[in-house]
């Protein structure tokens, strides 16, 4: 690499340790011409999660397997959002919050055939991994889907970095292509652009635990989420369901890959907001996966799809703010602190939606 490339490349990186993400005056300008909010009547305040907030209950749905066609969805009162992949469009609850963005991509070309390039490797490496039976079979959906990054929960003591055993290799060179770098940083500068004090919040938290577990690396330099998630398969479609150990009051940011007919299938169902919103190749969006149950369509036969998604688990923020302990640990060092704890458990709902925008919010620099 030229020394003019890397010092262009370290002078981005320690900007984005300084500043992080700052979406520039023509970036607002142009979501204040081009981003309509849609409304919807969503109570968010009501939607499951357990006590504490830093996880959702674990609820079964009927039919959660089954596939749903377009049609069938209109047919229960679901509107069908159209979309090309590119100008943003946020959802809005009854409150008036940002709950769900339609992020979009970059309207450069180089980004969508970086994407594409990303959609070839996941399905060139899947093919070589050979995945066995079992691993196509999961509570998200009937194909391979593989995690990497820092996350809590299940019984850890600490947070630790997930280890992929003899897929590591494959992970580990997916992780570590430039178009991979390229979507995670894009997802972690849009969030910052469309909920700026969630993202504040995660950085903060997660700033504290890699001082004081400072083996622990992010995925990606340039993104604020720890763990990622990559979904193998040509033609894969989610089943209904919720990801409970993520945040609650958080957002997943889902990339969308490969080749298919957005328009016919692959839409994204959001169960409680009654919608099916059209997902092209490249296009981001963000939901909290946590809370809103949500599934795909099925992509048209014999069309191509995979998606890249990025998250944090609500463990992680449990632990650094019970002082780098669990609750048991918590209790028996320091009963004072897991007294007042729990007394902030009940308001920590609400603490976190408190952390969503809205649009004035986040347009209130361009307005004024």
């Amino acid at each position: 690499m030229p020394w003019c490339h890397k010092k262009r490349c370290l002078a981005r990186e320690q900007k984005y340790e300084a500043e992080g993400h700052r979406p520039s005056d023509c970036t607002l300008s142009l979501i204040w011409e081009k981003a309509v909010p849609i409304h919807t009547s969503l109570v968010t305040e009501v939607l499951p999660l357990a006590k504490g907030a830093y996880s959702t209950k674990n609820v079964k749905e009927s039919g959660a397997e089954r596939e749903y066609s377009c049609e069938e969805l209109l047919a229960l009162g679901f509107t069908e959002v159209p979309w090309e992949g590119f100008n943003p469009r946020p959802i809005v609850d009854r409150q008036g919050r940002i709950v769900v963005v339609m992020a979009g991509q970059p309207h450069d070309p180089s980004y969508s055939a970086a994407c594409m390039e990303v959609h070839d490797a996941i399905l060139h490496e899947g093919a070589a991994a050979n995945f066995c039976k079992p691993s196509n079979n999961h509570r998200c959906g009937g194909f391979p889907a593989v995690n990497i990054g820092i996350s809590y929960g299940k019984g850890q003591k600490v947070p630790s970095r997930l280890q992929n055993g003899t897929l590591a290799a494959i992970i580990n060179r997916l992780v570590g292509s430039e178009a991979v770098m390229q979507m995670a940083t894009y997802a972690s500068a849009s969030l910052n652009l469309w909920a700026p004090q969630l993202h504040g919040h995660y950085a903060d938290h997660l700033d504290a635990l890699y001082k004081k577990l400072p083996h622990l690396r992010p995925n990606f330099a340039r993104s604020v989420f720890p763990c990622a998630a990559f979904n193998f398969g040509g033609n894969i479609w989610t089943f209904k369901h919720r990801d409970i150990l993520n945040c609650p009051y958080g957002w997943c940011a889902i990339t969308a890959l490969g080749r298919f007919d957005h328009r016919r299938g692959a839409h994204l169902i959001l169960w409680e907001l009654k919608l099916f919103i059209q997902f092209p190749h490249g296009a981001t969006i963000f939901i909290p996966s946590a809370t809103i149950m949500h599934s795909n369509t099925a992509p048209v036969q014999g069309n191509s799809r995979s998606s890249f998604t990025q998250f944090l688990a609500g463990g992680i923020l449990w632990w650094v703010d019970n002082g780098f302990r669990t609750e048991k640990e918590m209790v028996r060092q320091d009963p004072a602190a897991y007294a007042e704890m729990l007394k902030r458990k009940g308001k920590r709902w609400q603490m976190g939606l408190s952390l969503l925008s809205t649009l004035d919010e986040i347009l209130e620099p361009v307005s004024s």
